[in-house]
């Protein structure tokens, strides 16, 4: 680190516009002076920075009396922040968190992460740091607890987002209106939201507001199992007017909530992808309640499922773009259903990160006649 600084120092010239730190760099006492350095030659480079928490339990407690929070924290130009807590945040590294936010007026993409409960210091931290200085921000993901109070609080902040990645993260929001009234407030300017229950945080009915600029809604469920999240009273043309992109997974639920038919057509719709969760809804009348759903449906993502394909382009005949996903522990995709003069298969295969699976992608492209 210290050559580094002296070349940028030297040259007047930094290479890198992107850096990941450790908290242990930027608060063990020693590194101080370097710190303060780095900021100084290189702040105003820096367009996206990530700062993860690099030490264990067992370490902050040894280390504990070495802590030094660097008091000039810089970052002119910075864009893109993304903070990773791990264990208990600590008082020490929320206010190093709080600086750097501060410091950062032109910031336009921030993503909070905490992987153990800390009753929510943390967003109350981004909180604070939101209240005391500007804020540009277009992006916003946090994935950590949140109280009702927090949500009220950002709501307030009179800021104008255009992404929101929400995790509720074993937090425990009782009154479905705070949620509601929190993306209320965003509602002119979101176009791209993302609802999140990795840890199955609580039982909550989710009441959707008119999103009238929301163009991508995705929601993500539990890996313990079925989501606690219920969403009565859904309708995609209602609450979403301008809607193209809906996306699920890892869902454990009742699909009907989703694909109800009692509520009206959205014409706006292009583009649907589906998990492998949808178990029990691997047939035609599902398809059908698609179909009726999203007529004007583009392109749709869907698991390898014989009993969905050989009558998919039936059903489907606007269908543009079909991509099926495989694994190994699925069978082979079986195209023989197709005219295969009508159509263009392109194939792809990749990892998945969690599960170390080698998956396929099958996308089948309907030919212009």
């Amino acid at each position: 680190m210290v050559d580094f600084i002296e070349f940028v120092n030297e040259t007047g010239k930094c290479p890198f516009e992107t850096f990941k730190i450790g908290t242990s760099v930027l608060m063990e006492k020693g590194n101080d002076r370097h710190v303060m350095k780095f900021v100084t030659y290189c702040g105003d480079y820096i367009k996206e920075l990530a700062v993860k928490d690099d030490w264990d339990g067992w370490a902050l407690e040894k280390r504990a009396h070495n802590f030094a929070i660097p008091k000039f924290l810089h970052f002119q130009n910075l864009q893109k922040l993304s903070i990773h807590l791990g264990g208990d945040s600590g008082r020490d590294r929320l206010e190093l968190f709080y600086r750097i936010i501060k410091g950062s007026p032109n910031l336009e993409h921030f993503r909070l992460r905490t992987t153990k409960r800390d009753d929510g210091e943390a967003v109350e931290c981004l909180i604070h740091a939101l209240k005391d200085s500007p804020r540009n921000l277009k992006t916003l993901d946090i994935f950590a607890q949140s109280k009702e109070s927090h949500l009220l609080a950002i709501g307030a902040a009179d800021l104008k987002l255009e992404s929101l990645s929400l995790d509720l993260w074993r937090s425990r929001i009782s009154n479905p209106n705070i949620l509601k009234n929190f993306l209320h407030s965003q509602s002119k300017t979101l176009k791209s939201l993302k609802l999140s229950d990795e840890f199955r945080s609580f039982r909550c009915s989710i009441h959707f507001p008119c999103m009238e600029e929301l163009t991508d809604l995705k929601i993500n469920g539990s890996i313990y199992g079925r989501i606690a999240l219920s969403f009565p009273l859904l309708s995609y043309s209602d609450k979403f007017p301008k809607l193209k992109t809906l996306s699920f997974s890892d869902l454990s639920v009742d699909w009907d909530i989703f694909f109800r038919t009692d509520m009206p057509p959205s014409l706006t719709v292009e583009e649907l992808i589906l998990p492998y969760s949808v178990l029990g809804y691997r047939d035609g009348p599902f398809l059908q309640k698609i179909a009726y759903l999203f007529p004007g449906l583009r392109r749709l993502e869907i698991p390898n499922y014989p009993s969905l394909l050989e009558v998919i382009f039936v059903i489907m005949n606007q269908l543009e773009e079909l991509v099926i996903i495989s694994s190994e522990v699925t069978p082979a995709v079986d195209l023989s259903f197709l005219p295969r003069e009508m159509f263009k298969v392109e194939e792809t295969i990749c990892s998945d990160s969690d599960s170390m699976l080698k998956e396929t992608r099958v996308k089948i492209l309907r030919l212009s006649p």
